[in-house]
């Protein structure tokens, strides 16, 4: 046998082992669950385990008080602890911050809901001209304003080195991809747009905006929009799964973006915030924003929240409204029974369920939430270990493949092109040119839920910010 067999031998041996690994960590049927909170915090324990989670810590909260809070694992590589007030980047549940900022300018009578955004920036603009002139705020708030969510999805929109001004610069190249107003996409670039309206009616920067007039006020003493200072307070690293191993990376803030989900909170300063929110925006006798007035038909008649949460990215259970937010990786989640003024809050320190089929801080938000109210939680996913072990399989096949190809192709003498028959000429272009061609030119938009794109440099650009891993596995596989 000839050492090129030999090393195929031994990868379809792994990949049989990883796939038998992939396989005890299947999905088992869930079981009944207790509900106290001593069962709670190992429910959350046993979540982490089978997310990959390094650290969480969360809060739930009833009424004007906070009924558990706890924390779990490490905040970095260096073995230091979770706590409840460890800052961890909170992704899009920082909109709901934003969209209070706006509520709030909106009730001291310097922004109009249904202005459009040009009153307040008259140098908004898009590839749509019309289009721009026509979003309004309320478009904005409510992901109503036909900007799309492959577009506030471009890496281009997270370059660290960009202020929020030049990032409306960059908007200009982009378009509505349907009427104005006439239905929700999310789309961070609205958050975007109403951070620099916020910045522009304010006279603030955003972060000075959030300090004043919501961290202070409501006493949340380790929540940022700067990492600088979040470091000081000490910001816990932010895990990726490489190969399915976390691995504490550290990503540059992208400031500009900061309106659409790049705050910095602890379990105990949301806690403090979502009291605060179900109780009329107040907590403590101090206060973020007034209602004036009726609500519109169909609207909550507490506080700001048609603002962010009915609006959003939200997964409705009866009366329960939730907010997830995650970034490469950190994940958090925000969810609560309104009339009962019931609410949970998790984070964590990694994003597992960016692309893999597994819970992450707002699943498992959900499942704590259920399980205080005496239900049970939903059923379990995948682990990721179990996902992981899978996909390495697939990768080692393909690697296998790699050298079955090259070991054949290498034994064919292709000097003597008449000896070779049509059948292999078009096995030859069928596995070694078009397999990989359609690989490189059909996944990204597989993955990502798109449309085949002719700007395959674009998508798979966007795969590697998000995926590098395994989309490097890929590139490398099908271009070799």
């Amino acid at each position: 046998m000839t050492t090129t067999k030999k090393i195929i031998c031994l990868i379809l041996f792994v990949s049989l082992v990883l796939l038998s690994l992939a396989w005890t960590q299947r999905v088992k049927g869930s079981s009944q669950y207790d509900h106290t909170l001593a069962s709670i915090d190992a429910y959350v324990q046993t979540q982490m385990s089978r997310s990959s989670i390094p650290g969480l810590s969360y809060a739930i909260i009833q009424e004007q008080r906070v009924v558990q809070i706890n924390a779990f694992g490490e905040a970095g590589p260096d073995g230091r602890p979770m706590t409840s007030q460890t800052p961890l980047y909170i992704g899009s549940v920082g909109k709901t911050f934003t969209a209070l900022a706006v509520r709030q300018l909106v009730n001291s009578g310097l922004i109009g809901l249904d202005d459009p955004v040009i009153t307040y920036l008259p140098e908004f603009r898009l590839a749509n001209a019309e289009a721009a002139k026509q979003i309004t705020i309320r478009q904005l708030l409510e992901h109503t304003s036909g900007l799309s969510n492959k577009d506030g999805n471009d890496p281009v929109f997270y370059d660290p080195e960009k202020t929020s001004a030049e990032l409306l610069g960059i908007l200009r190249g982009c378009s509505v991809n349907r009427p104005v107003g006439t239905s929700y996409e999310y789309s961070n670039l609205n958050y975007i747009v109403l951070g620099r309206v916020i910045e522009k009616v304010s006279g603030l920067p955003y972060d000075e905006y959030l300090s004043a007039n919501i961290f202070d006020p409501l006493e949340m003493k380790h929540s940022f929009t700067s990492e600088s200072q979040a470091l000081t307070d000490g910001l816990s690293a932010g895990y990726r799964h490489l190969f399915g191993m976390p691995v504490a990376v550290d990503l540059d803030e992208p400031t500009g973006a900061a309106a659409a989900g790049f705050s910095m909170s602890s379990a105990e300063d949301l806690a403090q915030f979502l009291i605060a929110y179900t109780n009329g925006g107040a907590i403590g006798g101090r206060s973020v924003v007034h209602l004036d007035g009726s609500p519109r038909p169909g609207e909550a008649s507490y506080t700001y929240n048609v603002y962010w949460l009915n609006q959003l990215e939200a997964s409705r259970a009866g009366n329960t409204e939730v907010h997830s937010g995650g970034w490469l990786n950190y994940s958090a989640g925000i969810v609560f029974m309104p009339e009962d003024k019931i609410g949970v809050v998790v984070l964590a320190n990694a994003y597992p369920a960016q692309w893999l089929p597994v819970k992450d801080a707002s699943a498992i938000a959900f499942d704590v939430l259920r399980l205080y109210t005496g239900n049970q939680p939903n059923p379990e996913t995948q682990t990721l270990l179990g996902s992981y072990l899978l996909v390495d399989a697939v990768l080692l096949l393909a690697v296998g493949f790699l050298l079955w190809r090259g070991l054949g192709l290498g034994q064919q003498q292709f000097g003597h092109i008449e000896t070779v028959s049509a059948g292999k000429w078009v096995g030859v272009l069928l596995l070694d040119l078009a397999l990989p061609i359609a690989v490189l030119v059909f996944l990204p938009a597989l993955v990502l839920g798109e449309t085949v794109s002719i700007d395959l440099i674009r998508c798979w650009n966007r795969l590697l910010f998000q995926v590098p891993d395994i989309s490097s596995a890929v590139i490398i596989i099908a271009a070799t």
